[in-house]
């Protein structure tokens, strides 16, 4: 899930090749980015995701992320609701990221925002309504797990500023150092060491 830190070592040859990307990408963010960047961003982040196979690695395990954009005013523009589902259905992640332009126009800067009473909004997909209410004490942001977004031959390149995120591993409840490297297009979302693909609209 989106904000969750993860410990396999399957894609250190992917990240590498991420790397070289983002260092291609800095040289994309010389030139401003628009209003239509964070549009278009939103445009592609948005929808159901299969986790996939990657280079080299074992079959996806089965999990759904589901990306809907969602109003919050209180938040930002650009608001989406995130959850993951692991193969028997069942809700296993949730949170919040907002998208904005960055002061300065050289990237899109992306944040999550984790929820107190993680039950009270678990039906966010069904009744999207219920974030228009939400307040600050409803939520807690990830702070210094910002990703900052590029813009690159693909689409877009990301990543966290290194050495100043800390996650909560899931699988051991431990507080880990982070950072985050992503990449978008409008069929693929990699994430950390997780890649997902996105379903086809009639498939969703």
């Amino acid at each position: 899930m989106i904000g969750t830190a993860t410990g396999t070592r399957a894609l250190r040859d992917l990240i590498l090749t991420l790397g070289l990307g983002l260092a291609a990408a800095s040289v994309f963010a010389a030139s401003k980015l628009k209003e239509g960047d964070v549009d278009l961003i939103s445009d592609w982040i948005a929808g159901v995701y299969d986790t996939a196979p990657v280079a080299g690695g074992t079959v996806g395990d089965g999990h759904v992320l589901i990306i809907e954009r969602v109003s919050s005013p209180m938040i930002s523009w650009h608001v989406f609701y995130a959850e993951e589902r692991n193969a028997d259905g069942a809700v296993i992640a949730q949170q919040l990221l907002s998208f904005e332009l960055a002061g300065d126009k050289k990237s899109i800067v992306e944040r999550s925002y984790s929820f107190k009473e993680p039950r009270r909004w678990q039906d966010g997909l069904q009744r999207p309504d219920i974030f228009k209410a939400i307040i600050a004490d409803d939520i807690t942001v990830a702070s210094g797990c910002e990703i900052f977004w590029f813009r690159d031959k693909q689409g877009f390149a990301g990543r966290s500023i290194p050495h100043a995120c800390r996650l909560r591993s899931r699988a051991t409840g431990v507080s880990m150092e982070i950072d985050i490297v992503t990449h978008l297009t409008a069929a693929e979302f990699l994430y950390g060491e997780r890649m997902f693909s996105k379903r086809a609209a009639g498939m969703q």
